[in-house]
C-alpha cells in the first residue's frame, strides 16, 4: 500500500494541474450493506476499473456532505477518475440517496437533523467495510491491498471506519473481525478538511495504518 500513499501524494500535490484523458470502464450496482441496528440494505455504487485483467489494488472513496446527486460537489468522481487512471479500482457507494437524503446534507434543515443518524459517519463505516466485502469478491481486485479515502463528511467517515472498537459488543467488531487478514489491513489513504484552522478532535485517533491528512481554509465545498 506504499505504492498508494505516494500515489494519494502527488495527486495532492499536482492536483491544480490537468489530467491527460483515461480510459476506464464504469458502472452502477446496487451493494448490500449492514445497517446499523443490525438490519441489511443495498445502496446504489458506482465501480471504476482501468484497462485489464489485474489483479488491481483498490481504493473506497467516501463522498462528502453534497453526495453523489446533480448537485455534488463533484470530488468524490473526480478522485475515482484519477485513481482510476493510476491504475487502481475505485468503488464510491452512495450512502445517501436511498435513505432519504438525495440532494445531500450539507445544509440539512433542523427539522431532519434527527434522521441524520442514517447518514451518521459510523453508519458509513458500515458502508466502507460492505464496499471492501464487494471488492474482494472480484477476481480482477487485489483483495489484500484496499485503501479507503473521504473528504468532508467522507473524512469523518474514513475516521470512524479506523476506530478500534472499545469491546466485542462496539459496532463494526464483526466487519473488521471479517476484513482482517494475515499481512493485510484495511488502509485509510486520505482524509481531507475544508474547514480552516487544526483538523478537528477526531483526527487525534490513533491507528496503526498509514494516514495523509489535508485542510485548506478555501470556503468552497470539497
Amino acid at each position: 500500500m506504499t505504492r498508494l500513499l505516494a500515489t494519494m501524494a502527488a495527486i495532492l500535490a499536482v492536483v491544480s494541474a490537468r489530467a491527460e484523458p483515461v480510459r476506464y470502464t464504469g458502472w452502477l450496482v446496487m451493494m448490500p450493506t449492514t445497517m446499523r441496528d443490525g438490519g441489511t440494505e443495498q445502496i446504489p455504487t458506482t465501480i471504476l476499473k482501468p484497462p485489464g485483467d489485474g489483479p488491481f489494488a483498490a481504493v473506497v472513496v467516501l463522498h462528502d456532505c453534497s453526495g453523489l446527486s446533480p448537485r455534488s460537489s463533484g470530488a468524490p468522481m473526480r478522485w475515482a477518475t484519477l485513481l482510476a487512471g493510476q491504475g487502481y479500482v475505485a468503488i464510491v457507494p452512495d450512502s445517501f440517496s436511498t435513505r432519504g437524503f438525495p440532494e445531500g446534507v450539507c445544509t440539512a434543515p433542523e427539522e431532519v437533523v434527527p434522521q441524520l443518524r442514517r447518514v451518521a459517519p459510523i453508519q458509513r463505516a458500515y458502508d466502507a467495510y460492505a464496499a471492501l466485502a464487494y471488492l474482494r469478491s472480484f477476481p480482477f481486485v487485489d483483495g489484500e491491498h484496499v485503501g479507503v479515502i473521504g473528504g468532508s463528511h467522507g473524512g469523518s467517515s474514513t475516521l470512524a471506519a479506523m476506530v478500534t472498537p472499545a469491546s466485542n459488543r462496539a459496532p463494526l467488531v464483526e466487519e473488521r473481525h471479517t476484513a482482517s487478514r494475515p499481512a493485510s489491513r484495511f488502509i485509510p489513504a486520505a482524509t481531507i478538511s475544508t474547514a480552516p484552522g487544526p483538523p478537528p478532535a477526531s483526527s487525534a485517533i490513533m491507528a496503526p495504518s498509514p494516514l495523509i491528512m489535508a485542510s485548506t481554509s478555501q470556503s468552497r465545498r470539497c
